[in-house]
């Protein structure tokens, strides 16, 4: 039986997962439990903080965060345990709607060339490449960004 991904708003209880999460993922870029952490900590309606629960454990997380008519999708982090069950699909199509909601016209991301699995889901799930240049560390990144609909 294949089990079922809740997507939902996280709280603090989830803050360690996430952590962990996201140092998995991440720590190739020299991201840390901490500086993660720091994120979760800002308080504003601007931002938007979820995760993907299978069973009662926390599989990935999602943040994203608004300005004006624009939605700016921050971090995406899925455990490499729990790739390829459309967990990444779901928590984009959530971030997704919440921009909608915000009335946000497009969203935009940022992500390293070195991160193909990601830009690959990016690709599928409709978001355009639209620029790309050297980081201050030297690797490739790639900017994409998917119009909303209303």
């Amino acid at each position: 039986m294949k089990d079922r991904i809740t997507i939902r708003p996280a709280e603090q209880k989830d803050w360690a997962s996430i952590a962990s999460i996201h140092a998995q993922c991440f720590s190739c870029i020299g991201q840390t439990k901490e500086d993660i952490i720091a994120v979760l900590k800002t308080e504003s309606s601007a931002y938007f903080f979820i995760v993907a629960e299978m069973g009662k454990n926390v599989q990935g997380y999602a943040i994203a965060s608004t300005g004006g008519r624009q939605a700016y999708f921050s971090w995406m982090g899925v455990l490499r345990s729990a790739e390829k069950r459309g967990i990444g699909s779901k928590l984009i199509s959530e971030i997704e709607k919440w921009s909608s909601e915000k009335h946000c016209a497009s969203i935009t991301l940022d992500s390293r060339n070195r991160f193909k699995k990601a830009v690959r889901l990016y690709l599928s799930n409709e978001y355009d490449i639209s620029g790309t240049w050297i980081g201050s560390d030297e690797e490739l990144m790639i900017r994409m960004k998917k119009p909303l609909r209303k």
